[in-house]
């Protein structure tokens, strides 16, 4: 779990910082390797997975978060927790798998 507190002490002079609410974001991951009768490694498989409550969220310091959206009609239009600008990434769910190469010359 990664925890980020609210950011309430900004500096709010001439639109340099927004204050920006706190969020927490719950990861993680599990892998394993397989070896042979040989103890050598064969394969080794992971899964990991960031933001996995897909949470909405802007980092403090992230400058996308300063951009406003204008729809055709003129009207600027917040995001899902009444925020503008662009979100930092929602769930992510990533797979690796690693195969050891062996190239050995006789």
């Amino acid at each position: 779990m990664e925890y980020y507190a609210a950011q309430n002490h900004a500096y709010l002079e001439f639109g340099t910082e927004t204050p920006t609410p706190g969020y927490a974001l719950f990861n993680g991951g599990i892998g394993g390797t397989f070896t042979n009768k040989n103890k050598k490694s064969v394969v080794s498989l992971y899964i990991t997975g960031n933001n996995l409550l897909d949470k909405t969220y802007q980092d403090h310091l992230n400058r996308l978060k300063y951009f406003v959206w204008q729809t055709d009609s003129g009207y600027i239009v917040p995001g899902q927790n009444g925020q503008y600008g662009i979100y930092n990434m929602g769930r992510n769910i990533s797979f690796k798998i690693d195969v050891p190469l062996d190239f050995k010359s006789k």
